[in-house]
């Protein structure tokens, strides 16, 4: 549902339920037969302000994260009982963000900012290098994250994109310890993406990509 006040205020809410279900069956040996189902409801709720060319907003969310496929295989000795992972739980997410976005100069320069914590319970864990997974606790993800689509002149865009964030175990605790205030393993502290395209009069372009991590 979403509601408009004064053509100036905007507040949306919503709710999203997830049901992923995972059924393995083995045509060989069919005692390995399992089923794991992951479900979860999440609400969301946001509110923006906007004017003119800028809108500045804030919103609570979050989502439900499904594992792959290897991430579902078991580790020993439980693969001789089973062929899905029996210590994954549901991950789900929660997160709060504020952010602006807009438009700079009219035609040639808009830009989107944002800032954001996401908690992250029963992440997805890779152990014994990635042999099999498991959950930790908690996770928590902070960022913030700026992007500038820039057209100096006709036919040439520029769009440049920087992130920045601290992901960090919250919670984490296995048989070699406990890692709490670690870095969240898989995820890079800063991305930079840059892109520049050129469009010709007949319809062809080129473009160049560069991304750093």
């Amino acid at each position: 549902g979403e509601v408009t006040l004064n053509d100036t205020w905007s507040a949306r809410v919503a709710a999203r339920y997830d049901d992923v279900y995972y059924l393995s069956e083995d045509h060989i040996d069919p005692k390995l037969n399992a089923k794991h189902t992951f479900a979860r409801w999440t609400p969301k709720a946001s509110l923006s302000w906007f004017k003119e060319r800028h809108t500045v907003f804030v919103s609570l969310g979050g989502g439900v994260e499904a594992p792959a496929f290897n991430e579902i295989d078991p580790p020993a000795p439980f693969d001789t009982a089973t062929s899905i992972n029996p210590f994954l739980k549901t991950t789900h997410s929660t997160t709060l963000e504020a952010g602006a976005r807009g438009v700079l100069r009219e035609g040639s320069l808009k830009y989107d900012a944002a800032v954001y914590q996401i908690d992250v319970k029963d992440d997805f864990i890779p152990y014994d290098g990635g042999v099999y997974y498991f959950t930790a606790g908690k996770t928590r993800r902070q960022g913030a994250e700026l992007g500038l689509d820039w057209t100096p002149i006709e036919r040439l865009s520029l769009r440049g994109a920087f992130s920045v964030s601290k992901n960090r175990y919250v919670e984490y605790k296995n048989n070699l310890g406990d890692f709490k205030d670690n870095k969240v393993a898989g995820l890079p502290t800063q991305i930079v993406h840059a892109t520049g395209r050129y469009a010709t009069r007949i319809g062809f372009f080129g473009e160049l990509n560069t991304t750093w991590i």
